[in-house]
């Protein structure tokens, strides 16, 4: 999975917790597409728009940034329809692919859910 501006993997990462926890997939999506109004989304894009051509090139287009710096909600979807596919579910991810049984899910719960 691609990872810029810690919104990829920390965004599925916490999308995964929330789902475990037993968060509404509505409420998941929504709190996952925060990451493209939260804050100063311009001045954040902008900022980091020098060290993207940089690293890619100067031929970036501001699009382009801008695609690399937003979330979209096909992004999630997807994730958790391979997850489905591939484990049957993110609990069974969790289990399977992240050593999360429900044991260690009630832990993490008792430890974080008020």
């Amino acid at each position: 999975m691609h990872c810029l501006a810690g919104k990829d993997r920390t965004g599925l990462a916490a999308a995964l917790l929330h789902r475990l926890l037993g968060v509404h997939a509505d409420d998941v999506m929504a709190d996952y597409l925060l990451t493209n109004t939260a804050g100063d989304p311009a001045r954040r894009i902008a900022s980091a728009a020098a060290s993207i051509r940089e690293r890619y090139g100067p031929q970036m287009s501001d699009e382009a940034i801008v695609a690399l710096m937003s979330v979209e909600a096909d992004y999630l979807r997807t994730a958790f329809a391979a997850i489905d596919e591939q484990h049957g579910g993110v609990e069974a991810y969790a289990a399977e692919v992240l050593g999360v049984d429900a044991a260690r899910r009630q832990a993490i719960a008792a430890r974080l859910v008020a």
